[in-house]
């Protein structure tokens, strides 16, 4: 509540956990970390914040492939942007989506896992991170 523009008693208040713990939850990369310290198991996943690093991925990768942003509102040299997970289905389309969101900042190649697809999205007004619901 420390950063938002409204006094406390304007503002809605929420339930937030820890700063470092929201910065955890926000970044897929410091998840997909934590995941693998607490043994849950993950898709095969490879971070690239580079062109470099992603040459030296293309070998690894098999289609489809998941493209994920590692935060969902990139900050680029213009400005900041909404970012989506995405997916690839050969060379050359991980090669434009995966630079299109490098301008962005770091992104999280990973494995495609037949399934249902769940995610959790939060209200963060304060943080400039604001998304409304569960998306499936």
């Amino acid at each position: 509540v420390q950063t938002c523009a409204l006094p406390i008693w304007q503002a809605d208040i929420f339930a937030l956990p820890p700063p470092e713990a929201l910065a955890v939850a926000l970044d897929k990369a410091r998840t997909l970390a934590l995941a693998r310290r607490l043994a849950i198991p993950v898709p095969y996943s490879r971070l690239v914040a580079t062109g470099a690093e992603l040459a030296q991925a293309m070998s690894e990768i098999r289609y489809p492939a998941v493209i994920k942003p590692s935060r969902s509102i990139g900050t680029g040299r213009e400005a900041r942007k909404q970012l989506s997970v995405d997916y690839a289905f050969g060379e050359q389309d991980l090669l434009a989506k995966t630079r299109h969101c490098l301008a962005y900042g770091e992104v999280l190649l990973q494995e495609y896992v037949p399934g249902e697809g769940v995610g959790i999205e939060l209200i963060a007004n304060c943080i400039d991170e604001a998304s409304q619901c569960v998306m499936r």
